[in-house]
């Protein structure tokens, strides 16, 4: 992809609006400044970072297009890195389209997706983490996923994984030096190698352990909401989420297919899904039903277990307890509006002590203690601790893993008498693997997967 010719796009959403943004990027921007715009007043020279007011002019016919604010920002002291202009007009689609058009005609190209941040990046203006952050920040739908995105913007990330690359670095020079006087070095300098690796590999692990916060803050967290056919399931999704979703009926097994909606509890996104009723059945659509039902509560950050407290524990609801006992699981006890014929304490037996939440889905009763009970209970599976630096992208994570696997490689090889050499290799090959998180060894292909999500304004 090229970096030297000068890019334009849209940079506000589609339709229209009170104000509409073009951003060019490039070393023609000011020359496309000259030739489209006409100031109010007479100007000598246009001075970076203040605002001018005049008309936008097609550069064929000389006809005002819109009446524009502009501002000139001059590189390296800009976003991209490059000189940047931004045209602020109406915000109507039309007039947006021949602004972007006379721009394009003036010398510009249009923007590829995520092109003016890609810049950023290889102008050094942002590393590979503030790029992917700034995406989260504009995807993102909660309060968590916003703050996550936000640290990483301001460089948190950036800064914790410098000073694991300085360990690694500092390591690796050790290494070498007992490789050119090996004869003058002692053998405590290996040891204070192999201790410098194993407290190094303990924070690489402490880092990875964070994905499971970064995953939830960046995508939300997944809970599945089971139990046997007529329960409440469908009314509870309803309740949830403050709408009428799901088709609730009295028969039992209306809910056929998985019902997926996300909710904001506490700050965090949360996917719930209704379920078909699991109980035994001859029907094969309804089997495979059921399977698929099992197939989502393995995968599922949580379960709320839901019972009808209108009737006494079942051999079904006994079986269902028994096969998600090691699961995270949040037992609920609806229709409480109903006579109590349900007895709570072989379900917390059956779940570790976990006492059950009562609740009328029909009447919204018990919903605010709920719904704080789902947030405990995704916070404890991620681990979530405020303030604290994680990493949100599979891509982050799966460099991580390979860095800790060369520095626990290389931890082991020591301890056998590996020779310094070979160490060095490892070491090395965990630098890159490390470098690609923050971009310094990114390849283009990982590049080109980053960027191409963004939208083409940014």
């Amino acid at each position: 992809m090229p970096t030297d010719d000068t890019i334009a796009a849209i940079a506000t959403p589609a339709g229209s609006g009170g104000i509409g943004i073009i951003r060019i990027s490039g070393p023609e921007a000011e020359n496309i400044l000259l030739r489209l715009f006409q100031p109010s007043h007479p100007l000598v020279i246009f001075q970076p970072r203040r605002l001018y007011h005049g008309d936008l002019v097609c550069p064929e016919t000389g006809r005002a297009l819109d009446e524009v604010l502009i501002t000139l920002m001059k590189g390296p002291h800009s976003f991209s890195g490059e000189d940047t202009l931004e045209i602020f007009c109406h915000g109507g689609i039309l007039i947006l389209e021949s602004v972007l058009s006379s721009v394009l005609k003036a010398g510009a190209r249009l923007a590829e997706p995520g092109e003016f941040t890609r810049r950023a990046f290889l102008h050094d203006r942002i590393d590979l983490t503030q790029a992917e952050a700034i995406g989260d920040m504009i995807s993102a739908r909660t309060s968590r996923g916003l703050e996550t995105a936000v640290s990483q913007l301001k460089g948190k990330l950036k800064g914790k994984i410098d000073v694991l690359r300085e360990k690694l670095i500092d390591i690796l020079a050790r290494l070498e030096t007992e490789i050119d006087f090996s004869e003058d070095v002692a053998s405590q300098s290996s040891s204070e190698v192999s201790s410098q690796l194993q407290s190094l590999s303990e924070d690489l692990a402490a880092l990875l352990r964070s994905y499971e916060q970064g995953k939830i803050d960046r995508h939300g967290a997944s809970v599945v909401i089971a139990g046997k056919p007529n329960t409440g399931k469908s009314s509870l999704l309803n309740v949830l989420l403050e709408e009428e979703r799901a088709i609730v009926t009295p028969i039992p097994g209306t809910t056929r297919d998985f019902i997926e909606e996300a909710v904001n509890i506490r700050g965090m996104s949360i996917r719930l899904t209704d379920t078909a009723g699991i109980h035994p059945t001859e029907d094969i659509i309804e089997q495979k039903g059921i399977q698929k039902v099992w197939e989502k509560l393995a995968d599922a950050d949580g379960v709320i277990l839901l019972f009808d407290g209108s009737r006494p524990l079942t051999d079904e609801d006994r079986g269902i307890l028994t096969r998600l006992a090691d699961c995270r699981v949040l037992p609920v006890i609806n229709k409480t509006d109903l006579d109590h014929r349900l007895e709570e304490e072989e379900i917390s037996d059956a779940l570790q002590g976990t006492t059950p939440i009562w609740i009328s889905a029909k009447f919204g009763e018990g919903i605010p203690v709920l719904k704080e009970e789902i947030s405990r209970l995704v916070m404890e599976r991620a681990g979530i601790q405020d303030g604290e630096i994680v990493i949100s992208s599979l891509r982050q994570k799966m460099a991580l893993e390979r860095t800790l696997q060369f520095v626990d490689q290389t931890l082991a090889g020591l301890r056998e008498g590996l020779s310094p050499e070979f160490a060095a290799l490892d070491i090395r090959d965990a630098l890159e693997a490390l470098g690609e998180i923050g971009g310094e060894t990114a390849t283009e292909q990982i590049l080109d997967r980053i960027f191409t999500t963004f939208c083409i304004g940014k």
